[in-house]
């Protein structure tokens, strides 16, 4: 990821199971992409637990983006 690159998110949703996901709008690349926050473990961070956003799938058009953001956070019920 470059430094200059411009990122917006459009939602951020979490689902039944509790996993959070996000529909991101790259105003440099004119593409969608949709993340995923994810939980790990780390013992420098109080708690021991650090969260970090990873990508489900980046560069894409927005109909194809929205389609998969719904389709994550349709989800599995907990």
């Amino acid at each position: 990821m470059a430094s200059d690159d411009k990122r917006v998110a459009i939602k951020r949703v979490e689902n039944q199971a509790g996993t959070r996901y996000a529909l991101i709008r790259n105003d440099t690349k004119n593409t969608y992409e949709v993340m995923v926050r994810r939980a790990n473990y780390n013992g420098q961070v109080r708690g021991g637990i650090e969260y970090t956003w990873r990508w489900v799938q980046m560069d894409m058009d927005q109909p194809t983006a929205e389609t998969l953001f719904n389709k994550k956070i349709q989800g599995k019920a907990k």
